[in-house]
Parts: structure tokens; sequence; C-alpha cells
């Protein structure tokens, strides 16, 4: 797997995956693994009636390199699912098939701070998530957002800022974060901040070029936000970046 290209931009992509049913889940996952992404993202909440069960059925198919989320409604994710049942599925589900990583908001941890516990008790290392899905929050807004999230934990990996990009200036808000210092004086875990929407598709890229651990891309034909690119899109939009000069 190639991490970085010799133009000095990271080249660390994370296919997001989503499917209704466990046996089209797992065909996704066999499809991602042909173009050789460094990560996969499941998102498990668009399952339809997940239960342990099947999350257990999901545990059998993971290889090491996996995201595993169960978005929130509130954020984006499905709106079918009750909130007690994610959460609950997270706790007594989703940490026991031993993930690499799991996506869990940071509203969601401040709201049960067990779940934190829970996480810690385990291996897996947490991306601890905001999306604005208006795209109507401040510079200001989204640093205090950062600085919610469970900066101390010896489990937190990454902050992921996520939010919609109504104009062009929106990309150089959020990609602005990565220079603002904003953890200055605390722990400073990765960060993973661009836009979602038409206009935002520019920064899915800036944000490696940045210093982003990774950005997220999809199968071909099948994005699941706005302004997300396949990941051959991806790969095609980095080789044509000019190089950096000193």
């Amino acid at each position: 797997m190639q991490r970085q290209s010799r133009r000095g931009i990271s080249r660390r992509l994370c296919v997001s995956i989503s499917a209704k049913t466990v046996p089209l889940l797992r065909e996704k996952m066999d499809l991602a693994r042909k173009f050789t992404p460094d990560l996969l993202e499941l998102r498990l909440d668009h399952i339809e009636k997940l239960d342990r069960k099947k999350l257990k059925q999901v545990g059998k198919l993971l290889k090491g390199n996996e995201i595993l989320t169960l978005r929130a409604k509130s954020e984006g994710g499905n709106p079918k699912m009750l909130e007690s049942t994610r959460t609950f599925l997270i706790r007594n589900g989703l940490l026991s098939l031993d993930p690499k990583f799991v996506d869990v908001e940071i509203a969601t941890i401040n709201r049960n701070p067990q779940i934190l516990r829970d996480i810690e008790k385990t291996n897996a290392e947490l991306i601890a998530s905001f999306h604005d899905l208006g795209g109507k929050k401040s510079f200001a807004e989204l640093r205090k957002i950062i600085w919610q999230a469970p900066l101390g934990s010896k489990s937190l990996y990454a902050i992921k800022i996520v939010t919609k990009a109504n104009t062009r200036e929106d990309n150089e808000k959020v990609l602005n974060l990565y220079s603002s210092k904003v953890f200055e004086g605390r722990k400073a875990p990765k960060l993973v901040a661009f836009c979602t929407g038409e206009k935002g598709v520019e920064s899915r890229i800036e944000c490696l070029l940045a210093g982003g651990p990774f950005s997220y891309c999809s199968l071909p034909g099948e994005p699941l936000a706005s302004g997300q690119l396949d990941i051959e899109s991806m790969r095609e939009a980095i080789a044509k970046r000019p190089a950096k000069t000193n």
C-alpha cells in the first residue's frame, strides 16, 4: 500500500461502505479490497433490523483495517434506528468484535460516558466525530466542539469534523482547523476535517495535504455523501496535485 506520494501528499484512503444486509456488505467489502484501500469504513447503521446476531456475522468479515460506525440519526445516520437501540448495540455488540477503529459522535460520548469507558477496555481506537449537516457552524464553534471531545482518553486516535460546504469559502474555514493551534496546551490527537457537498470536494483532497491521516472515498458509483469521490477518482485527483515548493 502506498502511504505517501512522491509529492509529499498522503495517499491514505478509507472507502466507506453501506449495505442493507450482511451478505451484501461482504460482497462490497470484497470489491473494495480489490482497490487496496488503507481502511474500510463499515456504515453498519444501514443494515436492516441490525441486532447482536448480525453484528457477530460482521465480525467474521473483519481483517483488521476497518472503522465500524453506527451513525446517529441526528448526524446523518439511519433514521429508522432508535437511539436506545444504537447505543445498546455499540456497547453490547460493536465493541465485542475487536475492531481496529470505532467512530462514535462526540455528542454521543458526552451523553453516554460509559461508552468511552467501554472503548477504553478494548483494543479499539476511537474516532470521535461531529457532522454539521447544514454547514451552519462557525470556525469558533467547530473549535469548541473539538474541545468537547475526550482529549485525555488513551483510546482517542482522531477527531473527525465534517461540515457541509455551502460556499467555496467554507472549505477554508474547515481546513484552517489544521493550523489553528486548536490543541495548544492539550493532548493532540490526529484531525480529520473536511467538507461535504459539491462545493466541498476540494477539501477532501486538501485535508491530506494539511496533515489529515486519511480521507474518505467510496466505491465507484456508490457515494455515501454529497461530493464524495470514488477511490479511483481520489487517486487521480491526488496525482494531479502540484508539487509542493520549499
